[in-house]
């Protein structure tokens, strides 16, 4: 496996689902469009799992993997790496100063990195 995701269950206008969510105890949407709740696992710790699930799979050894595939299978080529490789310094100094002076989470983001549970 390559990749992994975290996919929130959303409440769209004509679902099923509005009613279902709505006539069962201790579960709940903000808004239509919005994503579904319940009374255990809140918004923050909905976003708590989801960067727990992202920062335990992307490990460095599964996104060389997962590179190597690419590169196998010929999704990347040799003048694409060497672009990317080019350029990934920069792209780093955007993450990291995003990090820092947008969202102030670079301390929790580095520790996330490094310290393996």
């Amino acid at each position: 496996m390559d990749s992994i995701t975290f996919q929130k269950l959303r409440i769209e206008r004509y679902s099923p689902l509005k009613k279902l969510v709505d006539k069962t105890p201790g579960y709940y949407y903000e808004h239509i469009g919005g994503s579904v709740y319940s009374d255990r696992l809140g918004r923050k710790k909905m976003k708590e799992i989801s960067s727990k699930i992202k920062f335990n799979f992307y490990t460095a050894s599964q996104i060389k993997a997962a590179a190597k595939k690419a590169y196998k299978i010929e999704l990347l080529t040799r003048p694409d790496l060497i672009r990317l490789f080019m350029i990934l310094p920069l792209l780093l100094l955007r993450v990291v100063k995003r990090e820092i002076w947008e969202k102030r989470r670079f301390a929790k983001t580095l520790r996330h990195i490094l310290v393996r549970d």
